[in-house]
């Protein structure tokens, strides 16, 4: 869409500026040169409204797109599969391959063994198991050494390499006195950013069970007068019903005298 800028004039143009920042007409009525209380007036201007309806459009869709990328990061991130980027591994020992299961030499070390003993005038090296050991073979499931499991080791791959989701992940890699550590970047935290904006997490509280009746319940104290004697096995088993001839023939006080 192409506009007609014949009919604006240098402040209109300033006060459109100046309000798609801010969206505060009298502010930017004020920045463009105009006297107090004319931001509202400029903005029923059908020239002026429709170029700034123009820009906010333009901005939500340069946005929109700021968004979508944004989204497609934290996707990476926490979709991205860590084997792209280190590995832990169990590959074959020295005795797996070695002739009778024994000690097996690489090529490379072999024949640097010989040359260090023909310097020296060391005897020969000697290899039972002999050489040609590759570690990046499987275990030997026969292996009296190391029973088929063989040993882990963990690899690092060439970050050169990598998917560009794993670049997203990549957090970095340091050197330390542990050895190398791959840094990446919080899955979790990604996933949590990427519910909410989605809305998926929801605060629910749910409660159940069943109220009858609206009494007040009392929590009450009560106390026997000091010197009285307490029943302790009616007071676990709960009141009795009352003897009916018990009430008949109610004790009689013995400070009463007889006529």
């Amino acid at each position: 869409m192409t506009f007609d800028f014949t009919p604006f004039k240098m402040k209109q143009l300033k006060f459109v500026e100046e309000y798609v920042l801010s969206m505060n007409a009298a502010d930017a009525a004020r920045k463009a040169g105009y006297a107090e209380g004319f931001g509202a007036d400029l903005l029923k201007v059908p020239h002026i409204k429709e170029y700034v309806n123009y820009l906010i459009d333009q901005r939500a869709q340069r946005l929109q797109g700021i968004q979508d990328q944004v989204i497609l990061k934290l996707w990476d991130i926490a979709s991205v599969d860590a084997n792209e980027l280190v590995e832990y591994r169990r590959t074959c020992c020295r005795f797996c391959y070695g002739e009778g299961h024994r000690y097996q030499w690489t090529d490379a070390e072999f024949e640097r063994a010989q040359t260090e003993a023909r310097n020296r005038a060391y005897p020969p090296p000697e290899a039972p198991g002999g050489s040609g050991y590759d570690i990046s073979k499987d275990p030997n499931p026969d292996c009296p050494e190391c029973k088929g499991e063989g040993e882990g080791r963990v690899y690092a791959k060439d970050t050169r390499k990598i998917s560009e989701a794993a670049k997203t992940a990549y957090a970095g890699a340091k050197v330390g006195r542990d050895g190398l550590e791959i840094k990446i970047h919080d899955r979790v935290r990604a996933l949590e950013m990427l519910g909410k904006h989605f809305g998926l997490f929801k605060d629910k509280v749910e409660h159940s069970g069943k109220v009858e009746g609206n009494a007040p319940v009392l929590n009450l104290s009560l106390s026997a007068p000091p010197g009285t004697k307490l029943n302790t096995a009616q007071m676990v088993a709960g009141p009795t019903d009352p003897d009916p001839a018990a009430e008949q023939n109610p004790p009689q006080d013995s400070s009463e005298s007889e006529d």
